[in-house]
């Protein structure tokens, strides 16, 4: 995986990978983030786009990718042009640097310098991606040690019995990456205590009922997969477009991993149940950019589309989310 990231002059931060599902290995991801190194995909416009035939992200199918990304705030208009090629070159008028990850296990220089809170930097993503491999660890992998990293690597310590103060130092660092690093558990239960949705679904336009509200940033709600029956908890995020959600617990990842077998852009039929209330609803199936809640092992957040909503990139009603939201309305679950 390729990631670049550009520094915007009011603090913002646009972070765009290539390669970061294995499935697409030619897609382009863009994730905004606020000076907070908050995600929120609303910050900025970003034009040029290359869509590919999944309608989820863009595929860099010439030798050079160009986007202009663009913000408006009392500082006035940032534009960047970034280029990026199908080889190690790098044009980039920004003079930011492309970072290949897939060089990380360079040899480490003989004087180790310990990470602590504030610390910034490729050492810091490679500290957060092993982190979030042992299940530590489920913030952005944005190479900043702010507070959940330093919480992880807290935890981290604890589990594996080191000293207990949050910084990364040498002794940390080599157990972390050791073969001897412990795991943090995950606890899964019987998925019978989800009680899935019965009846029908009612069909809510994103942009003329009052889904947005229903359904509105923090709301609790339980989603049943059409086809299976089975019915996970969500706790839903925040979104313009549509409504970005992430399981409630790591049970509740377990439930979902179990329907879909594997993270991809699948997009599944559901029904949305809130306070006794069925809606149709479209799900995709891949975890992706930040999170919010610590501990469900799931690696980032998922979509979800009601009727006539529109995907966040190319700002279109996406036909496949469509078609899901019709099939779970005509559905009847027993």
């Amino acid at each position: 995986m390729k990631q670049m990231e550009l520094q915007l002059n009011n603090g913002y931060k646009v972070v765009i990978s290539i390669g970061i599902n294995d499935d697409y290995p030619n897609e382009i991801r863009i994730d905004t983030y606020d000076s907070d190194d908050t995600w929120n995909q609303e910050l900025v416009r970003v034009s040029n786009y290359i869509e590919n035939d999944e309608g989820t992200g863009h595929n860099y199918d010439e030798e050079k990718f160009c986007i202009d990304v663009s913000t408006d705030d009392e500082i006035g208009m940032h534009e960047f042009i970034v280029g990026l090629h199908h080889d190690e070159e790098v044009e980039n008028e920004s003079e930011e640097k492309i970072v290949d990850n897939e060089d990380e296990n360079e040899e480490q220089s003989s004087i180790f310098k310990s990470l602590d809170f504030g610390a910034k930097g490729e050492e810091v993503k490679k500290i957060q991606r092993r982190l979030k491999e042992l299940n530590y660890f489920d913030g952005t992998i944005g190479g900043n040690y702010l507070t959940k990293t330093q919480t992880a690597v807290k935890d981290f310590q604890k589990d594996n019995g080191l000293q207990i103060d949050g910084e990364c130092d040498e002794v940390t660092y080599n157990r972390l990456f050791s073969s001897e690093a412990k795991k943090k558990e995950v606890k899964v239960v019987d998925d019978s205590i989800v009680e899935p949705a019965h009846g029908t679904a009612k069909v809510m336009d994103w942009w003329k009922s009052d889904i947005q509200k229903i359904f509105s940033k923090g709301t609790i709600a339980t989603f049943t997969d059409v086809d299976t029956g089975k019915a996970w908890r969500v706790r839903a995020k925040n979104g313009t477009n549509h409504r970005d959600w992430e399981p409630l617990t790591a049970q509740d990842t377990a439930i979902f991993k179990s329907i879909v077998k594997k993270w991809s852009w699948e997009r599944r039929a559901i029904f949305v149940t809130i306070n006794g209330v069925n809606y149709a609803a479209s799900i995709n199936c891949m975890p992706h950019s930040s999170s919010s809640i610590s501990n469900n092992n799931y690696p980032g957040h998922s979509c979800c589309h009601f009727k006539n909503s529109r995907t966040h990139c190319s700002n279109k009603v996406c036909p496949k989310h469509q078609a899901a939201i019709n099939k779970a309305a005509k559905a009847v679950l027993e």
